[in-house]
């Protein structure tokens, strides 16, 4: 599994942050990275499962426009894989948000 957080992975801050282009939620190099990520080398028949640790999770709207800009990169991108991802495995739980690591512990 791949637990994907986006305030500061997919939407870095802070100094050296790259600005963000206004069509676009995320900057494409973080959406590359991402790619990469998932078109890494898996056993047969194995494919990595995205789950959605962020807080981004708890607001439909805020999903909605991940994979609006998943959708949005996939288009520039054609042969990547964010350019067929439809949608989230699952998300670490909406109702208990504390330390990341306990979150997605309790998923696990």
């Amino acid at each position: 599994f791949i637990f994907l957080d986006i305030d500061g992975v997919l939407l870095p801050f802070g100094p050296g942050a790259p600005i963000v282009s206004t069509s676009a939620l995320f900057d494409d190099r973080c959406l590359i990275a991402l790619s990469t990520l998932l078109d890494a080398p898996f056993p047969p028949g194995q494919r990595p499962q995205v789950v959605l640790s962020s807080t981004w999770r708890a607001q439909p709207e805020f999903v909605n426009s991940i994979l609006t800009d998943f959708a949005r990169f996939g288009k520039v991108f054609e042969s990547g894989p964010l350019a067929s991802f439809t949608g989230f495995f699952d998300t670490t739980s909406v109702s208990h948000f504390g330390a990341r690591q306990h979150e997605i512990a309790s998923w696990l």
